[in-house]
């Protein structure tokens, strides 16, 4: 007689269906952890849960718990991020967040602490970041917690070891969705759902857990507070991904950040504007080496034109037109002869009027390199080359009055600063200079 297979065989060891979690975490939905969330609501500590139980979502990769986190805290503060991801609709998922490190880089790595900060900003939220470090506070922590829990209009984010809650595996990010005041618990809204639910904890423990080094960076981790930026998306530009936070960017972007960044410290040669930004446009068109490689073009591009409505193609015209009639452009314009011949091979067709009438109009090299002029975020070194055009562009700009450009200058100098101040993190990591020493 055969003997007959058992029904519920060993479960493989090379897969896993979740994970249990630890005694110091208590599950949401067990009687416990409701009991936590009817009294915390009570007290009024549960107003952030319900826009981030709207938006609560899985992350599709294991390493994605970063960009997961960000995608839930920017549809839960209603962030537009002016581009279409399925059909007709604007709505964030994780693959539109690339704008400072490339996706694939992100599927095997995941992201650090100044990256998330990094793509924050990116996507024009307002972020505060603390890392915690000996410097600091649990409490300060603790109350930003009571207060935040009691809104809806910002979130915080926790960077943590997953080992400091006795749970398996290591770094993560996780937004945090309410406090009960009286057992000082945080609730956590684990993206990585597959593994472990949500879960209260206490914030000592998730406090000590944020202390934990990450081996990656060699610095500890932290949390984030993040609400909405009023400025709005932009309309015709953007960072390429040349000017990205994972260190891969060509050789020739390196040595032209570098070189720029290095004149622009050097003193102005002259009190006079005039001759301040001819000298200045001058140095610049001669680092952006347009003639063979068009730098201008791999450090800033213009958006996808996809299936745009009729409002948005009127607000590049407007950009483009504002650009033109700035005194920058006039003289961007007259350092490069032939700038309409090294354009963009974008087309932006435009109806004009009743009946319409279309036309075509291409961003030529003449706008990257005054929007790059515009946008750079310079240096506040007195009688400095930065220092004068800082001024010189920001008085351009306000006498253009046109909100669009301002918006879109504004944005764009947030993100290349945000990008240039990783990168500077990143180069003065202890693990790189270990690695640069290893390397001699």
């Amino acid at each position: 007689m055969m003997a007959h297979a058992s029904l519920n065989p060993d479960p493989p060891t090379d897969h896993f269906y979740r994970r249990p979690l630890p005694a110091v975490c208590t599950a949401f939905c067990s009687p416990e952890g409701k009991s936590i969330f009817r009294e915390a609501l009570n007290e009024g500590y549960m107003e952030n849960f319900f826009p981030l139980a709207s938006q609560f979502r899985t992350q599709e990769e294991p390493a994605f718990c970063g960009l997961s986190t960000l995608v839930m805290v920017l549809n839960t503060l209603e962030v537009d991020p002016g581009k279409v991801w399925k059909g007709p609709w604007r709505w964030y998922h994780e693959n539109m967040l690339d704008c400072c490190v490339p996706i694939n880089v992100i599927e095997k790595s995941g992201i650090t602490f100044d990256q998330f900060s990094c793509l924050a900003v990116c996507n024009t939220l307002n972020v505060r970041s603390v890392r915690a470090d000996a410097s600091a506070s649990e409490d300060e922590f603790r109350q930003l917690v009571k207060r935040v829990s009691k809104g809806s209009e910002e979130v915080i984010v926790a960077s943590y070891s997953r080992k400091g809650l006795d749970q398996t595996g290591d770094g993560h990010f996780s937004p945090i969705a309410g406090y009960h005041p009286g057992r000082d618990l945080v609730l956590i809204m684990d993206v990585a759902r597959f593994k472990y639910q949500p879960h209260w904890v206490k914030v000592h423990s998730l406090f000590k857990a944020m202390h934990d080094v990450d081996k990656d960076t060699g610095l500890s981790r932290g949390y984030l507070l993040l609400s909405k930026s009023r400025s709005l998306p932009t309309v015709l530009f953007r960072l390429t991904s040349n000017l990205c936070v994972n260190g891969v960017q060509s050789t020739n972007v390196v040595r032209f950040i570098t070189d720029w960044k290095e004149w622009l410290v050097t003193s102005a040669s002259s009190t006079n504007s005039n001759k301040i930004l001819d000298t200045a446009v001058n140095q610049l068109v001669k680092f952006l080496n347009l003639k063979e490689s068009n730098l201008s073009m791999a450090l800033v591009e213009v958006v996808g034109f996809e299936n745009i409505s009729m409002e948005h193609k009127y607000a590049i015209k407007q950009i483009l037109e504002a650009l033109k009639n700035l005194p920058v452009y006039q003289v961007v314009r007259s350092c490069i002869p032939g700038g309409d011949k090294l354009e963009s091979e974008t087309h932006v067709p435009v109806d004009d009027g009743p009946h319409p009438e279309k036309f075509s109009m291409k961003p030529k090299t003449w706008h990257y390199v005054t929007m790059l002029l515009l946008m750079w975020p310079y240096r506040d070194d007195e009688g400095s080359f930065g220092r004068c055009l800082d001024q010189l562009m920001a008085d351009q700009l306000k006498a253009s009055a046109s909100e669009l450009l301002q918006n879109e200058v504004t944005i764009l100098r947030q993100q290349v600063s945000s990008v240039l101040g990783f990168v500077a993190v990143c180069d003065a990591c202890p693990c790189k200079q270990k690695a640069a020493e290893a390397a001699k």
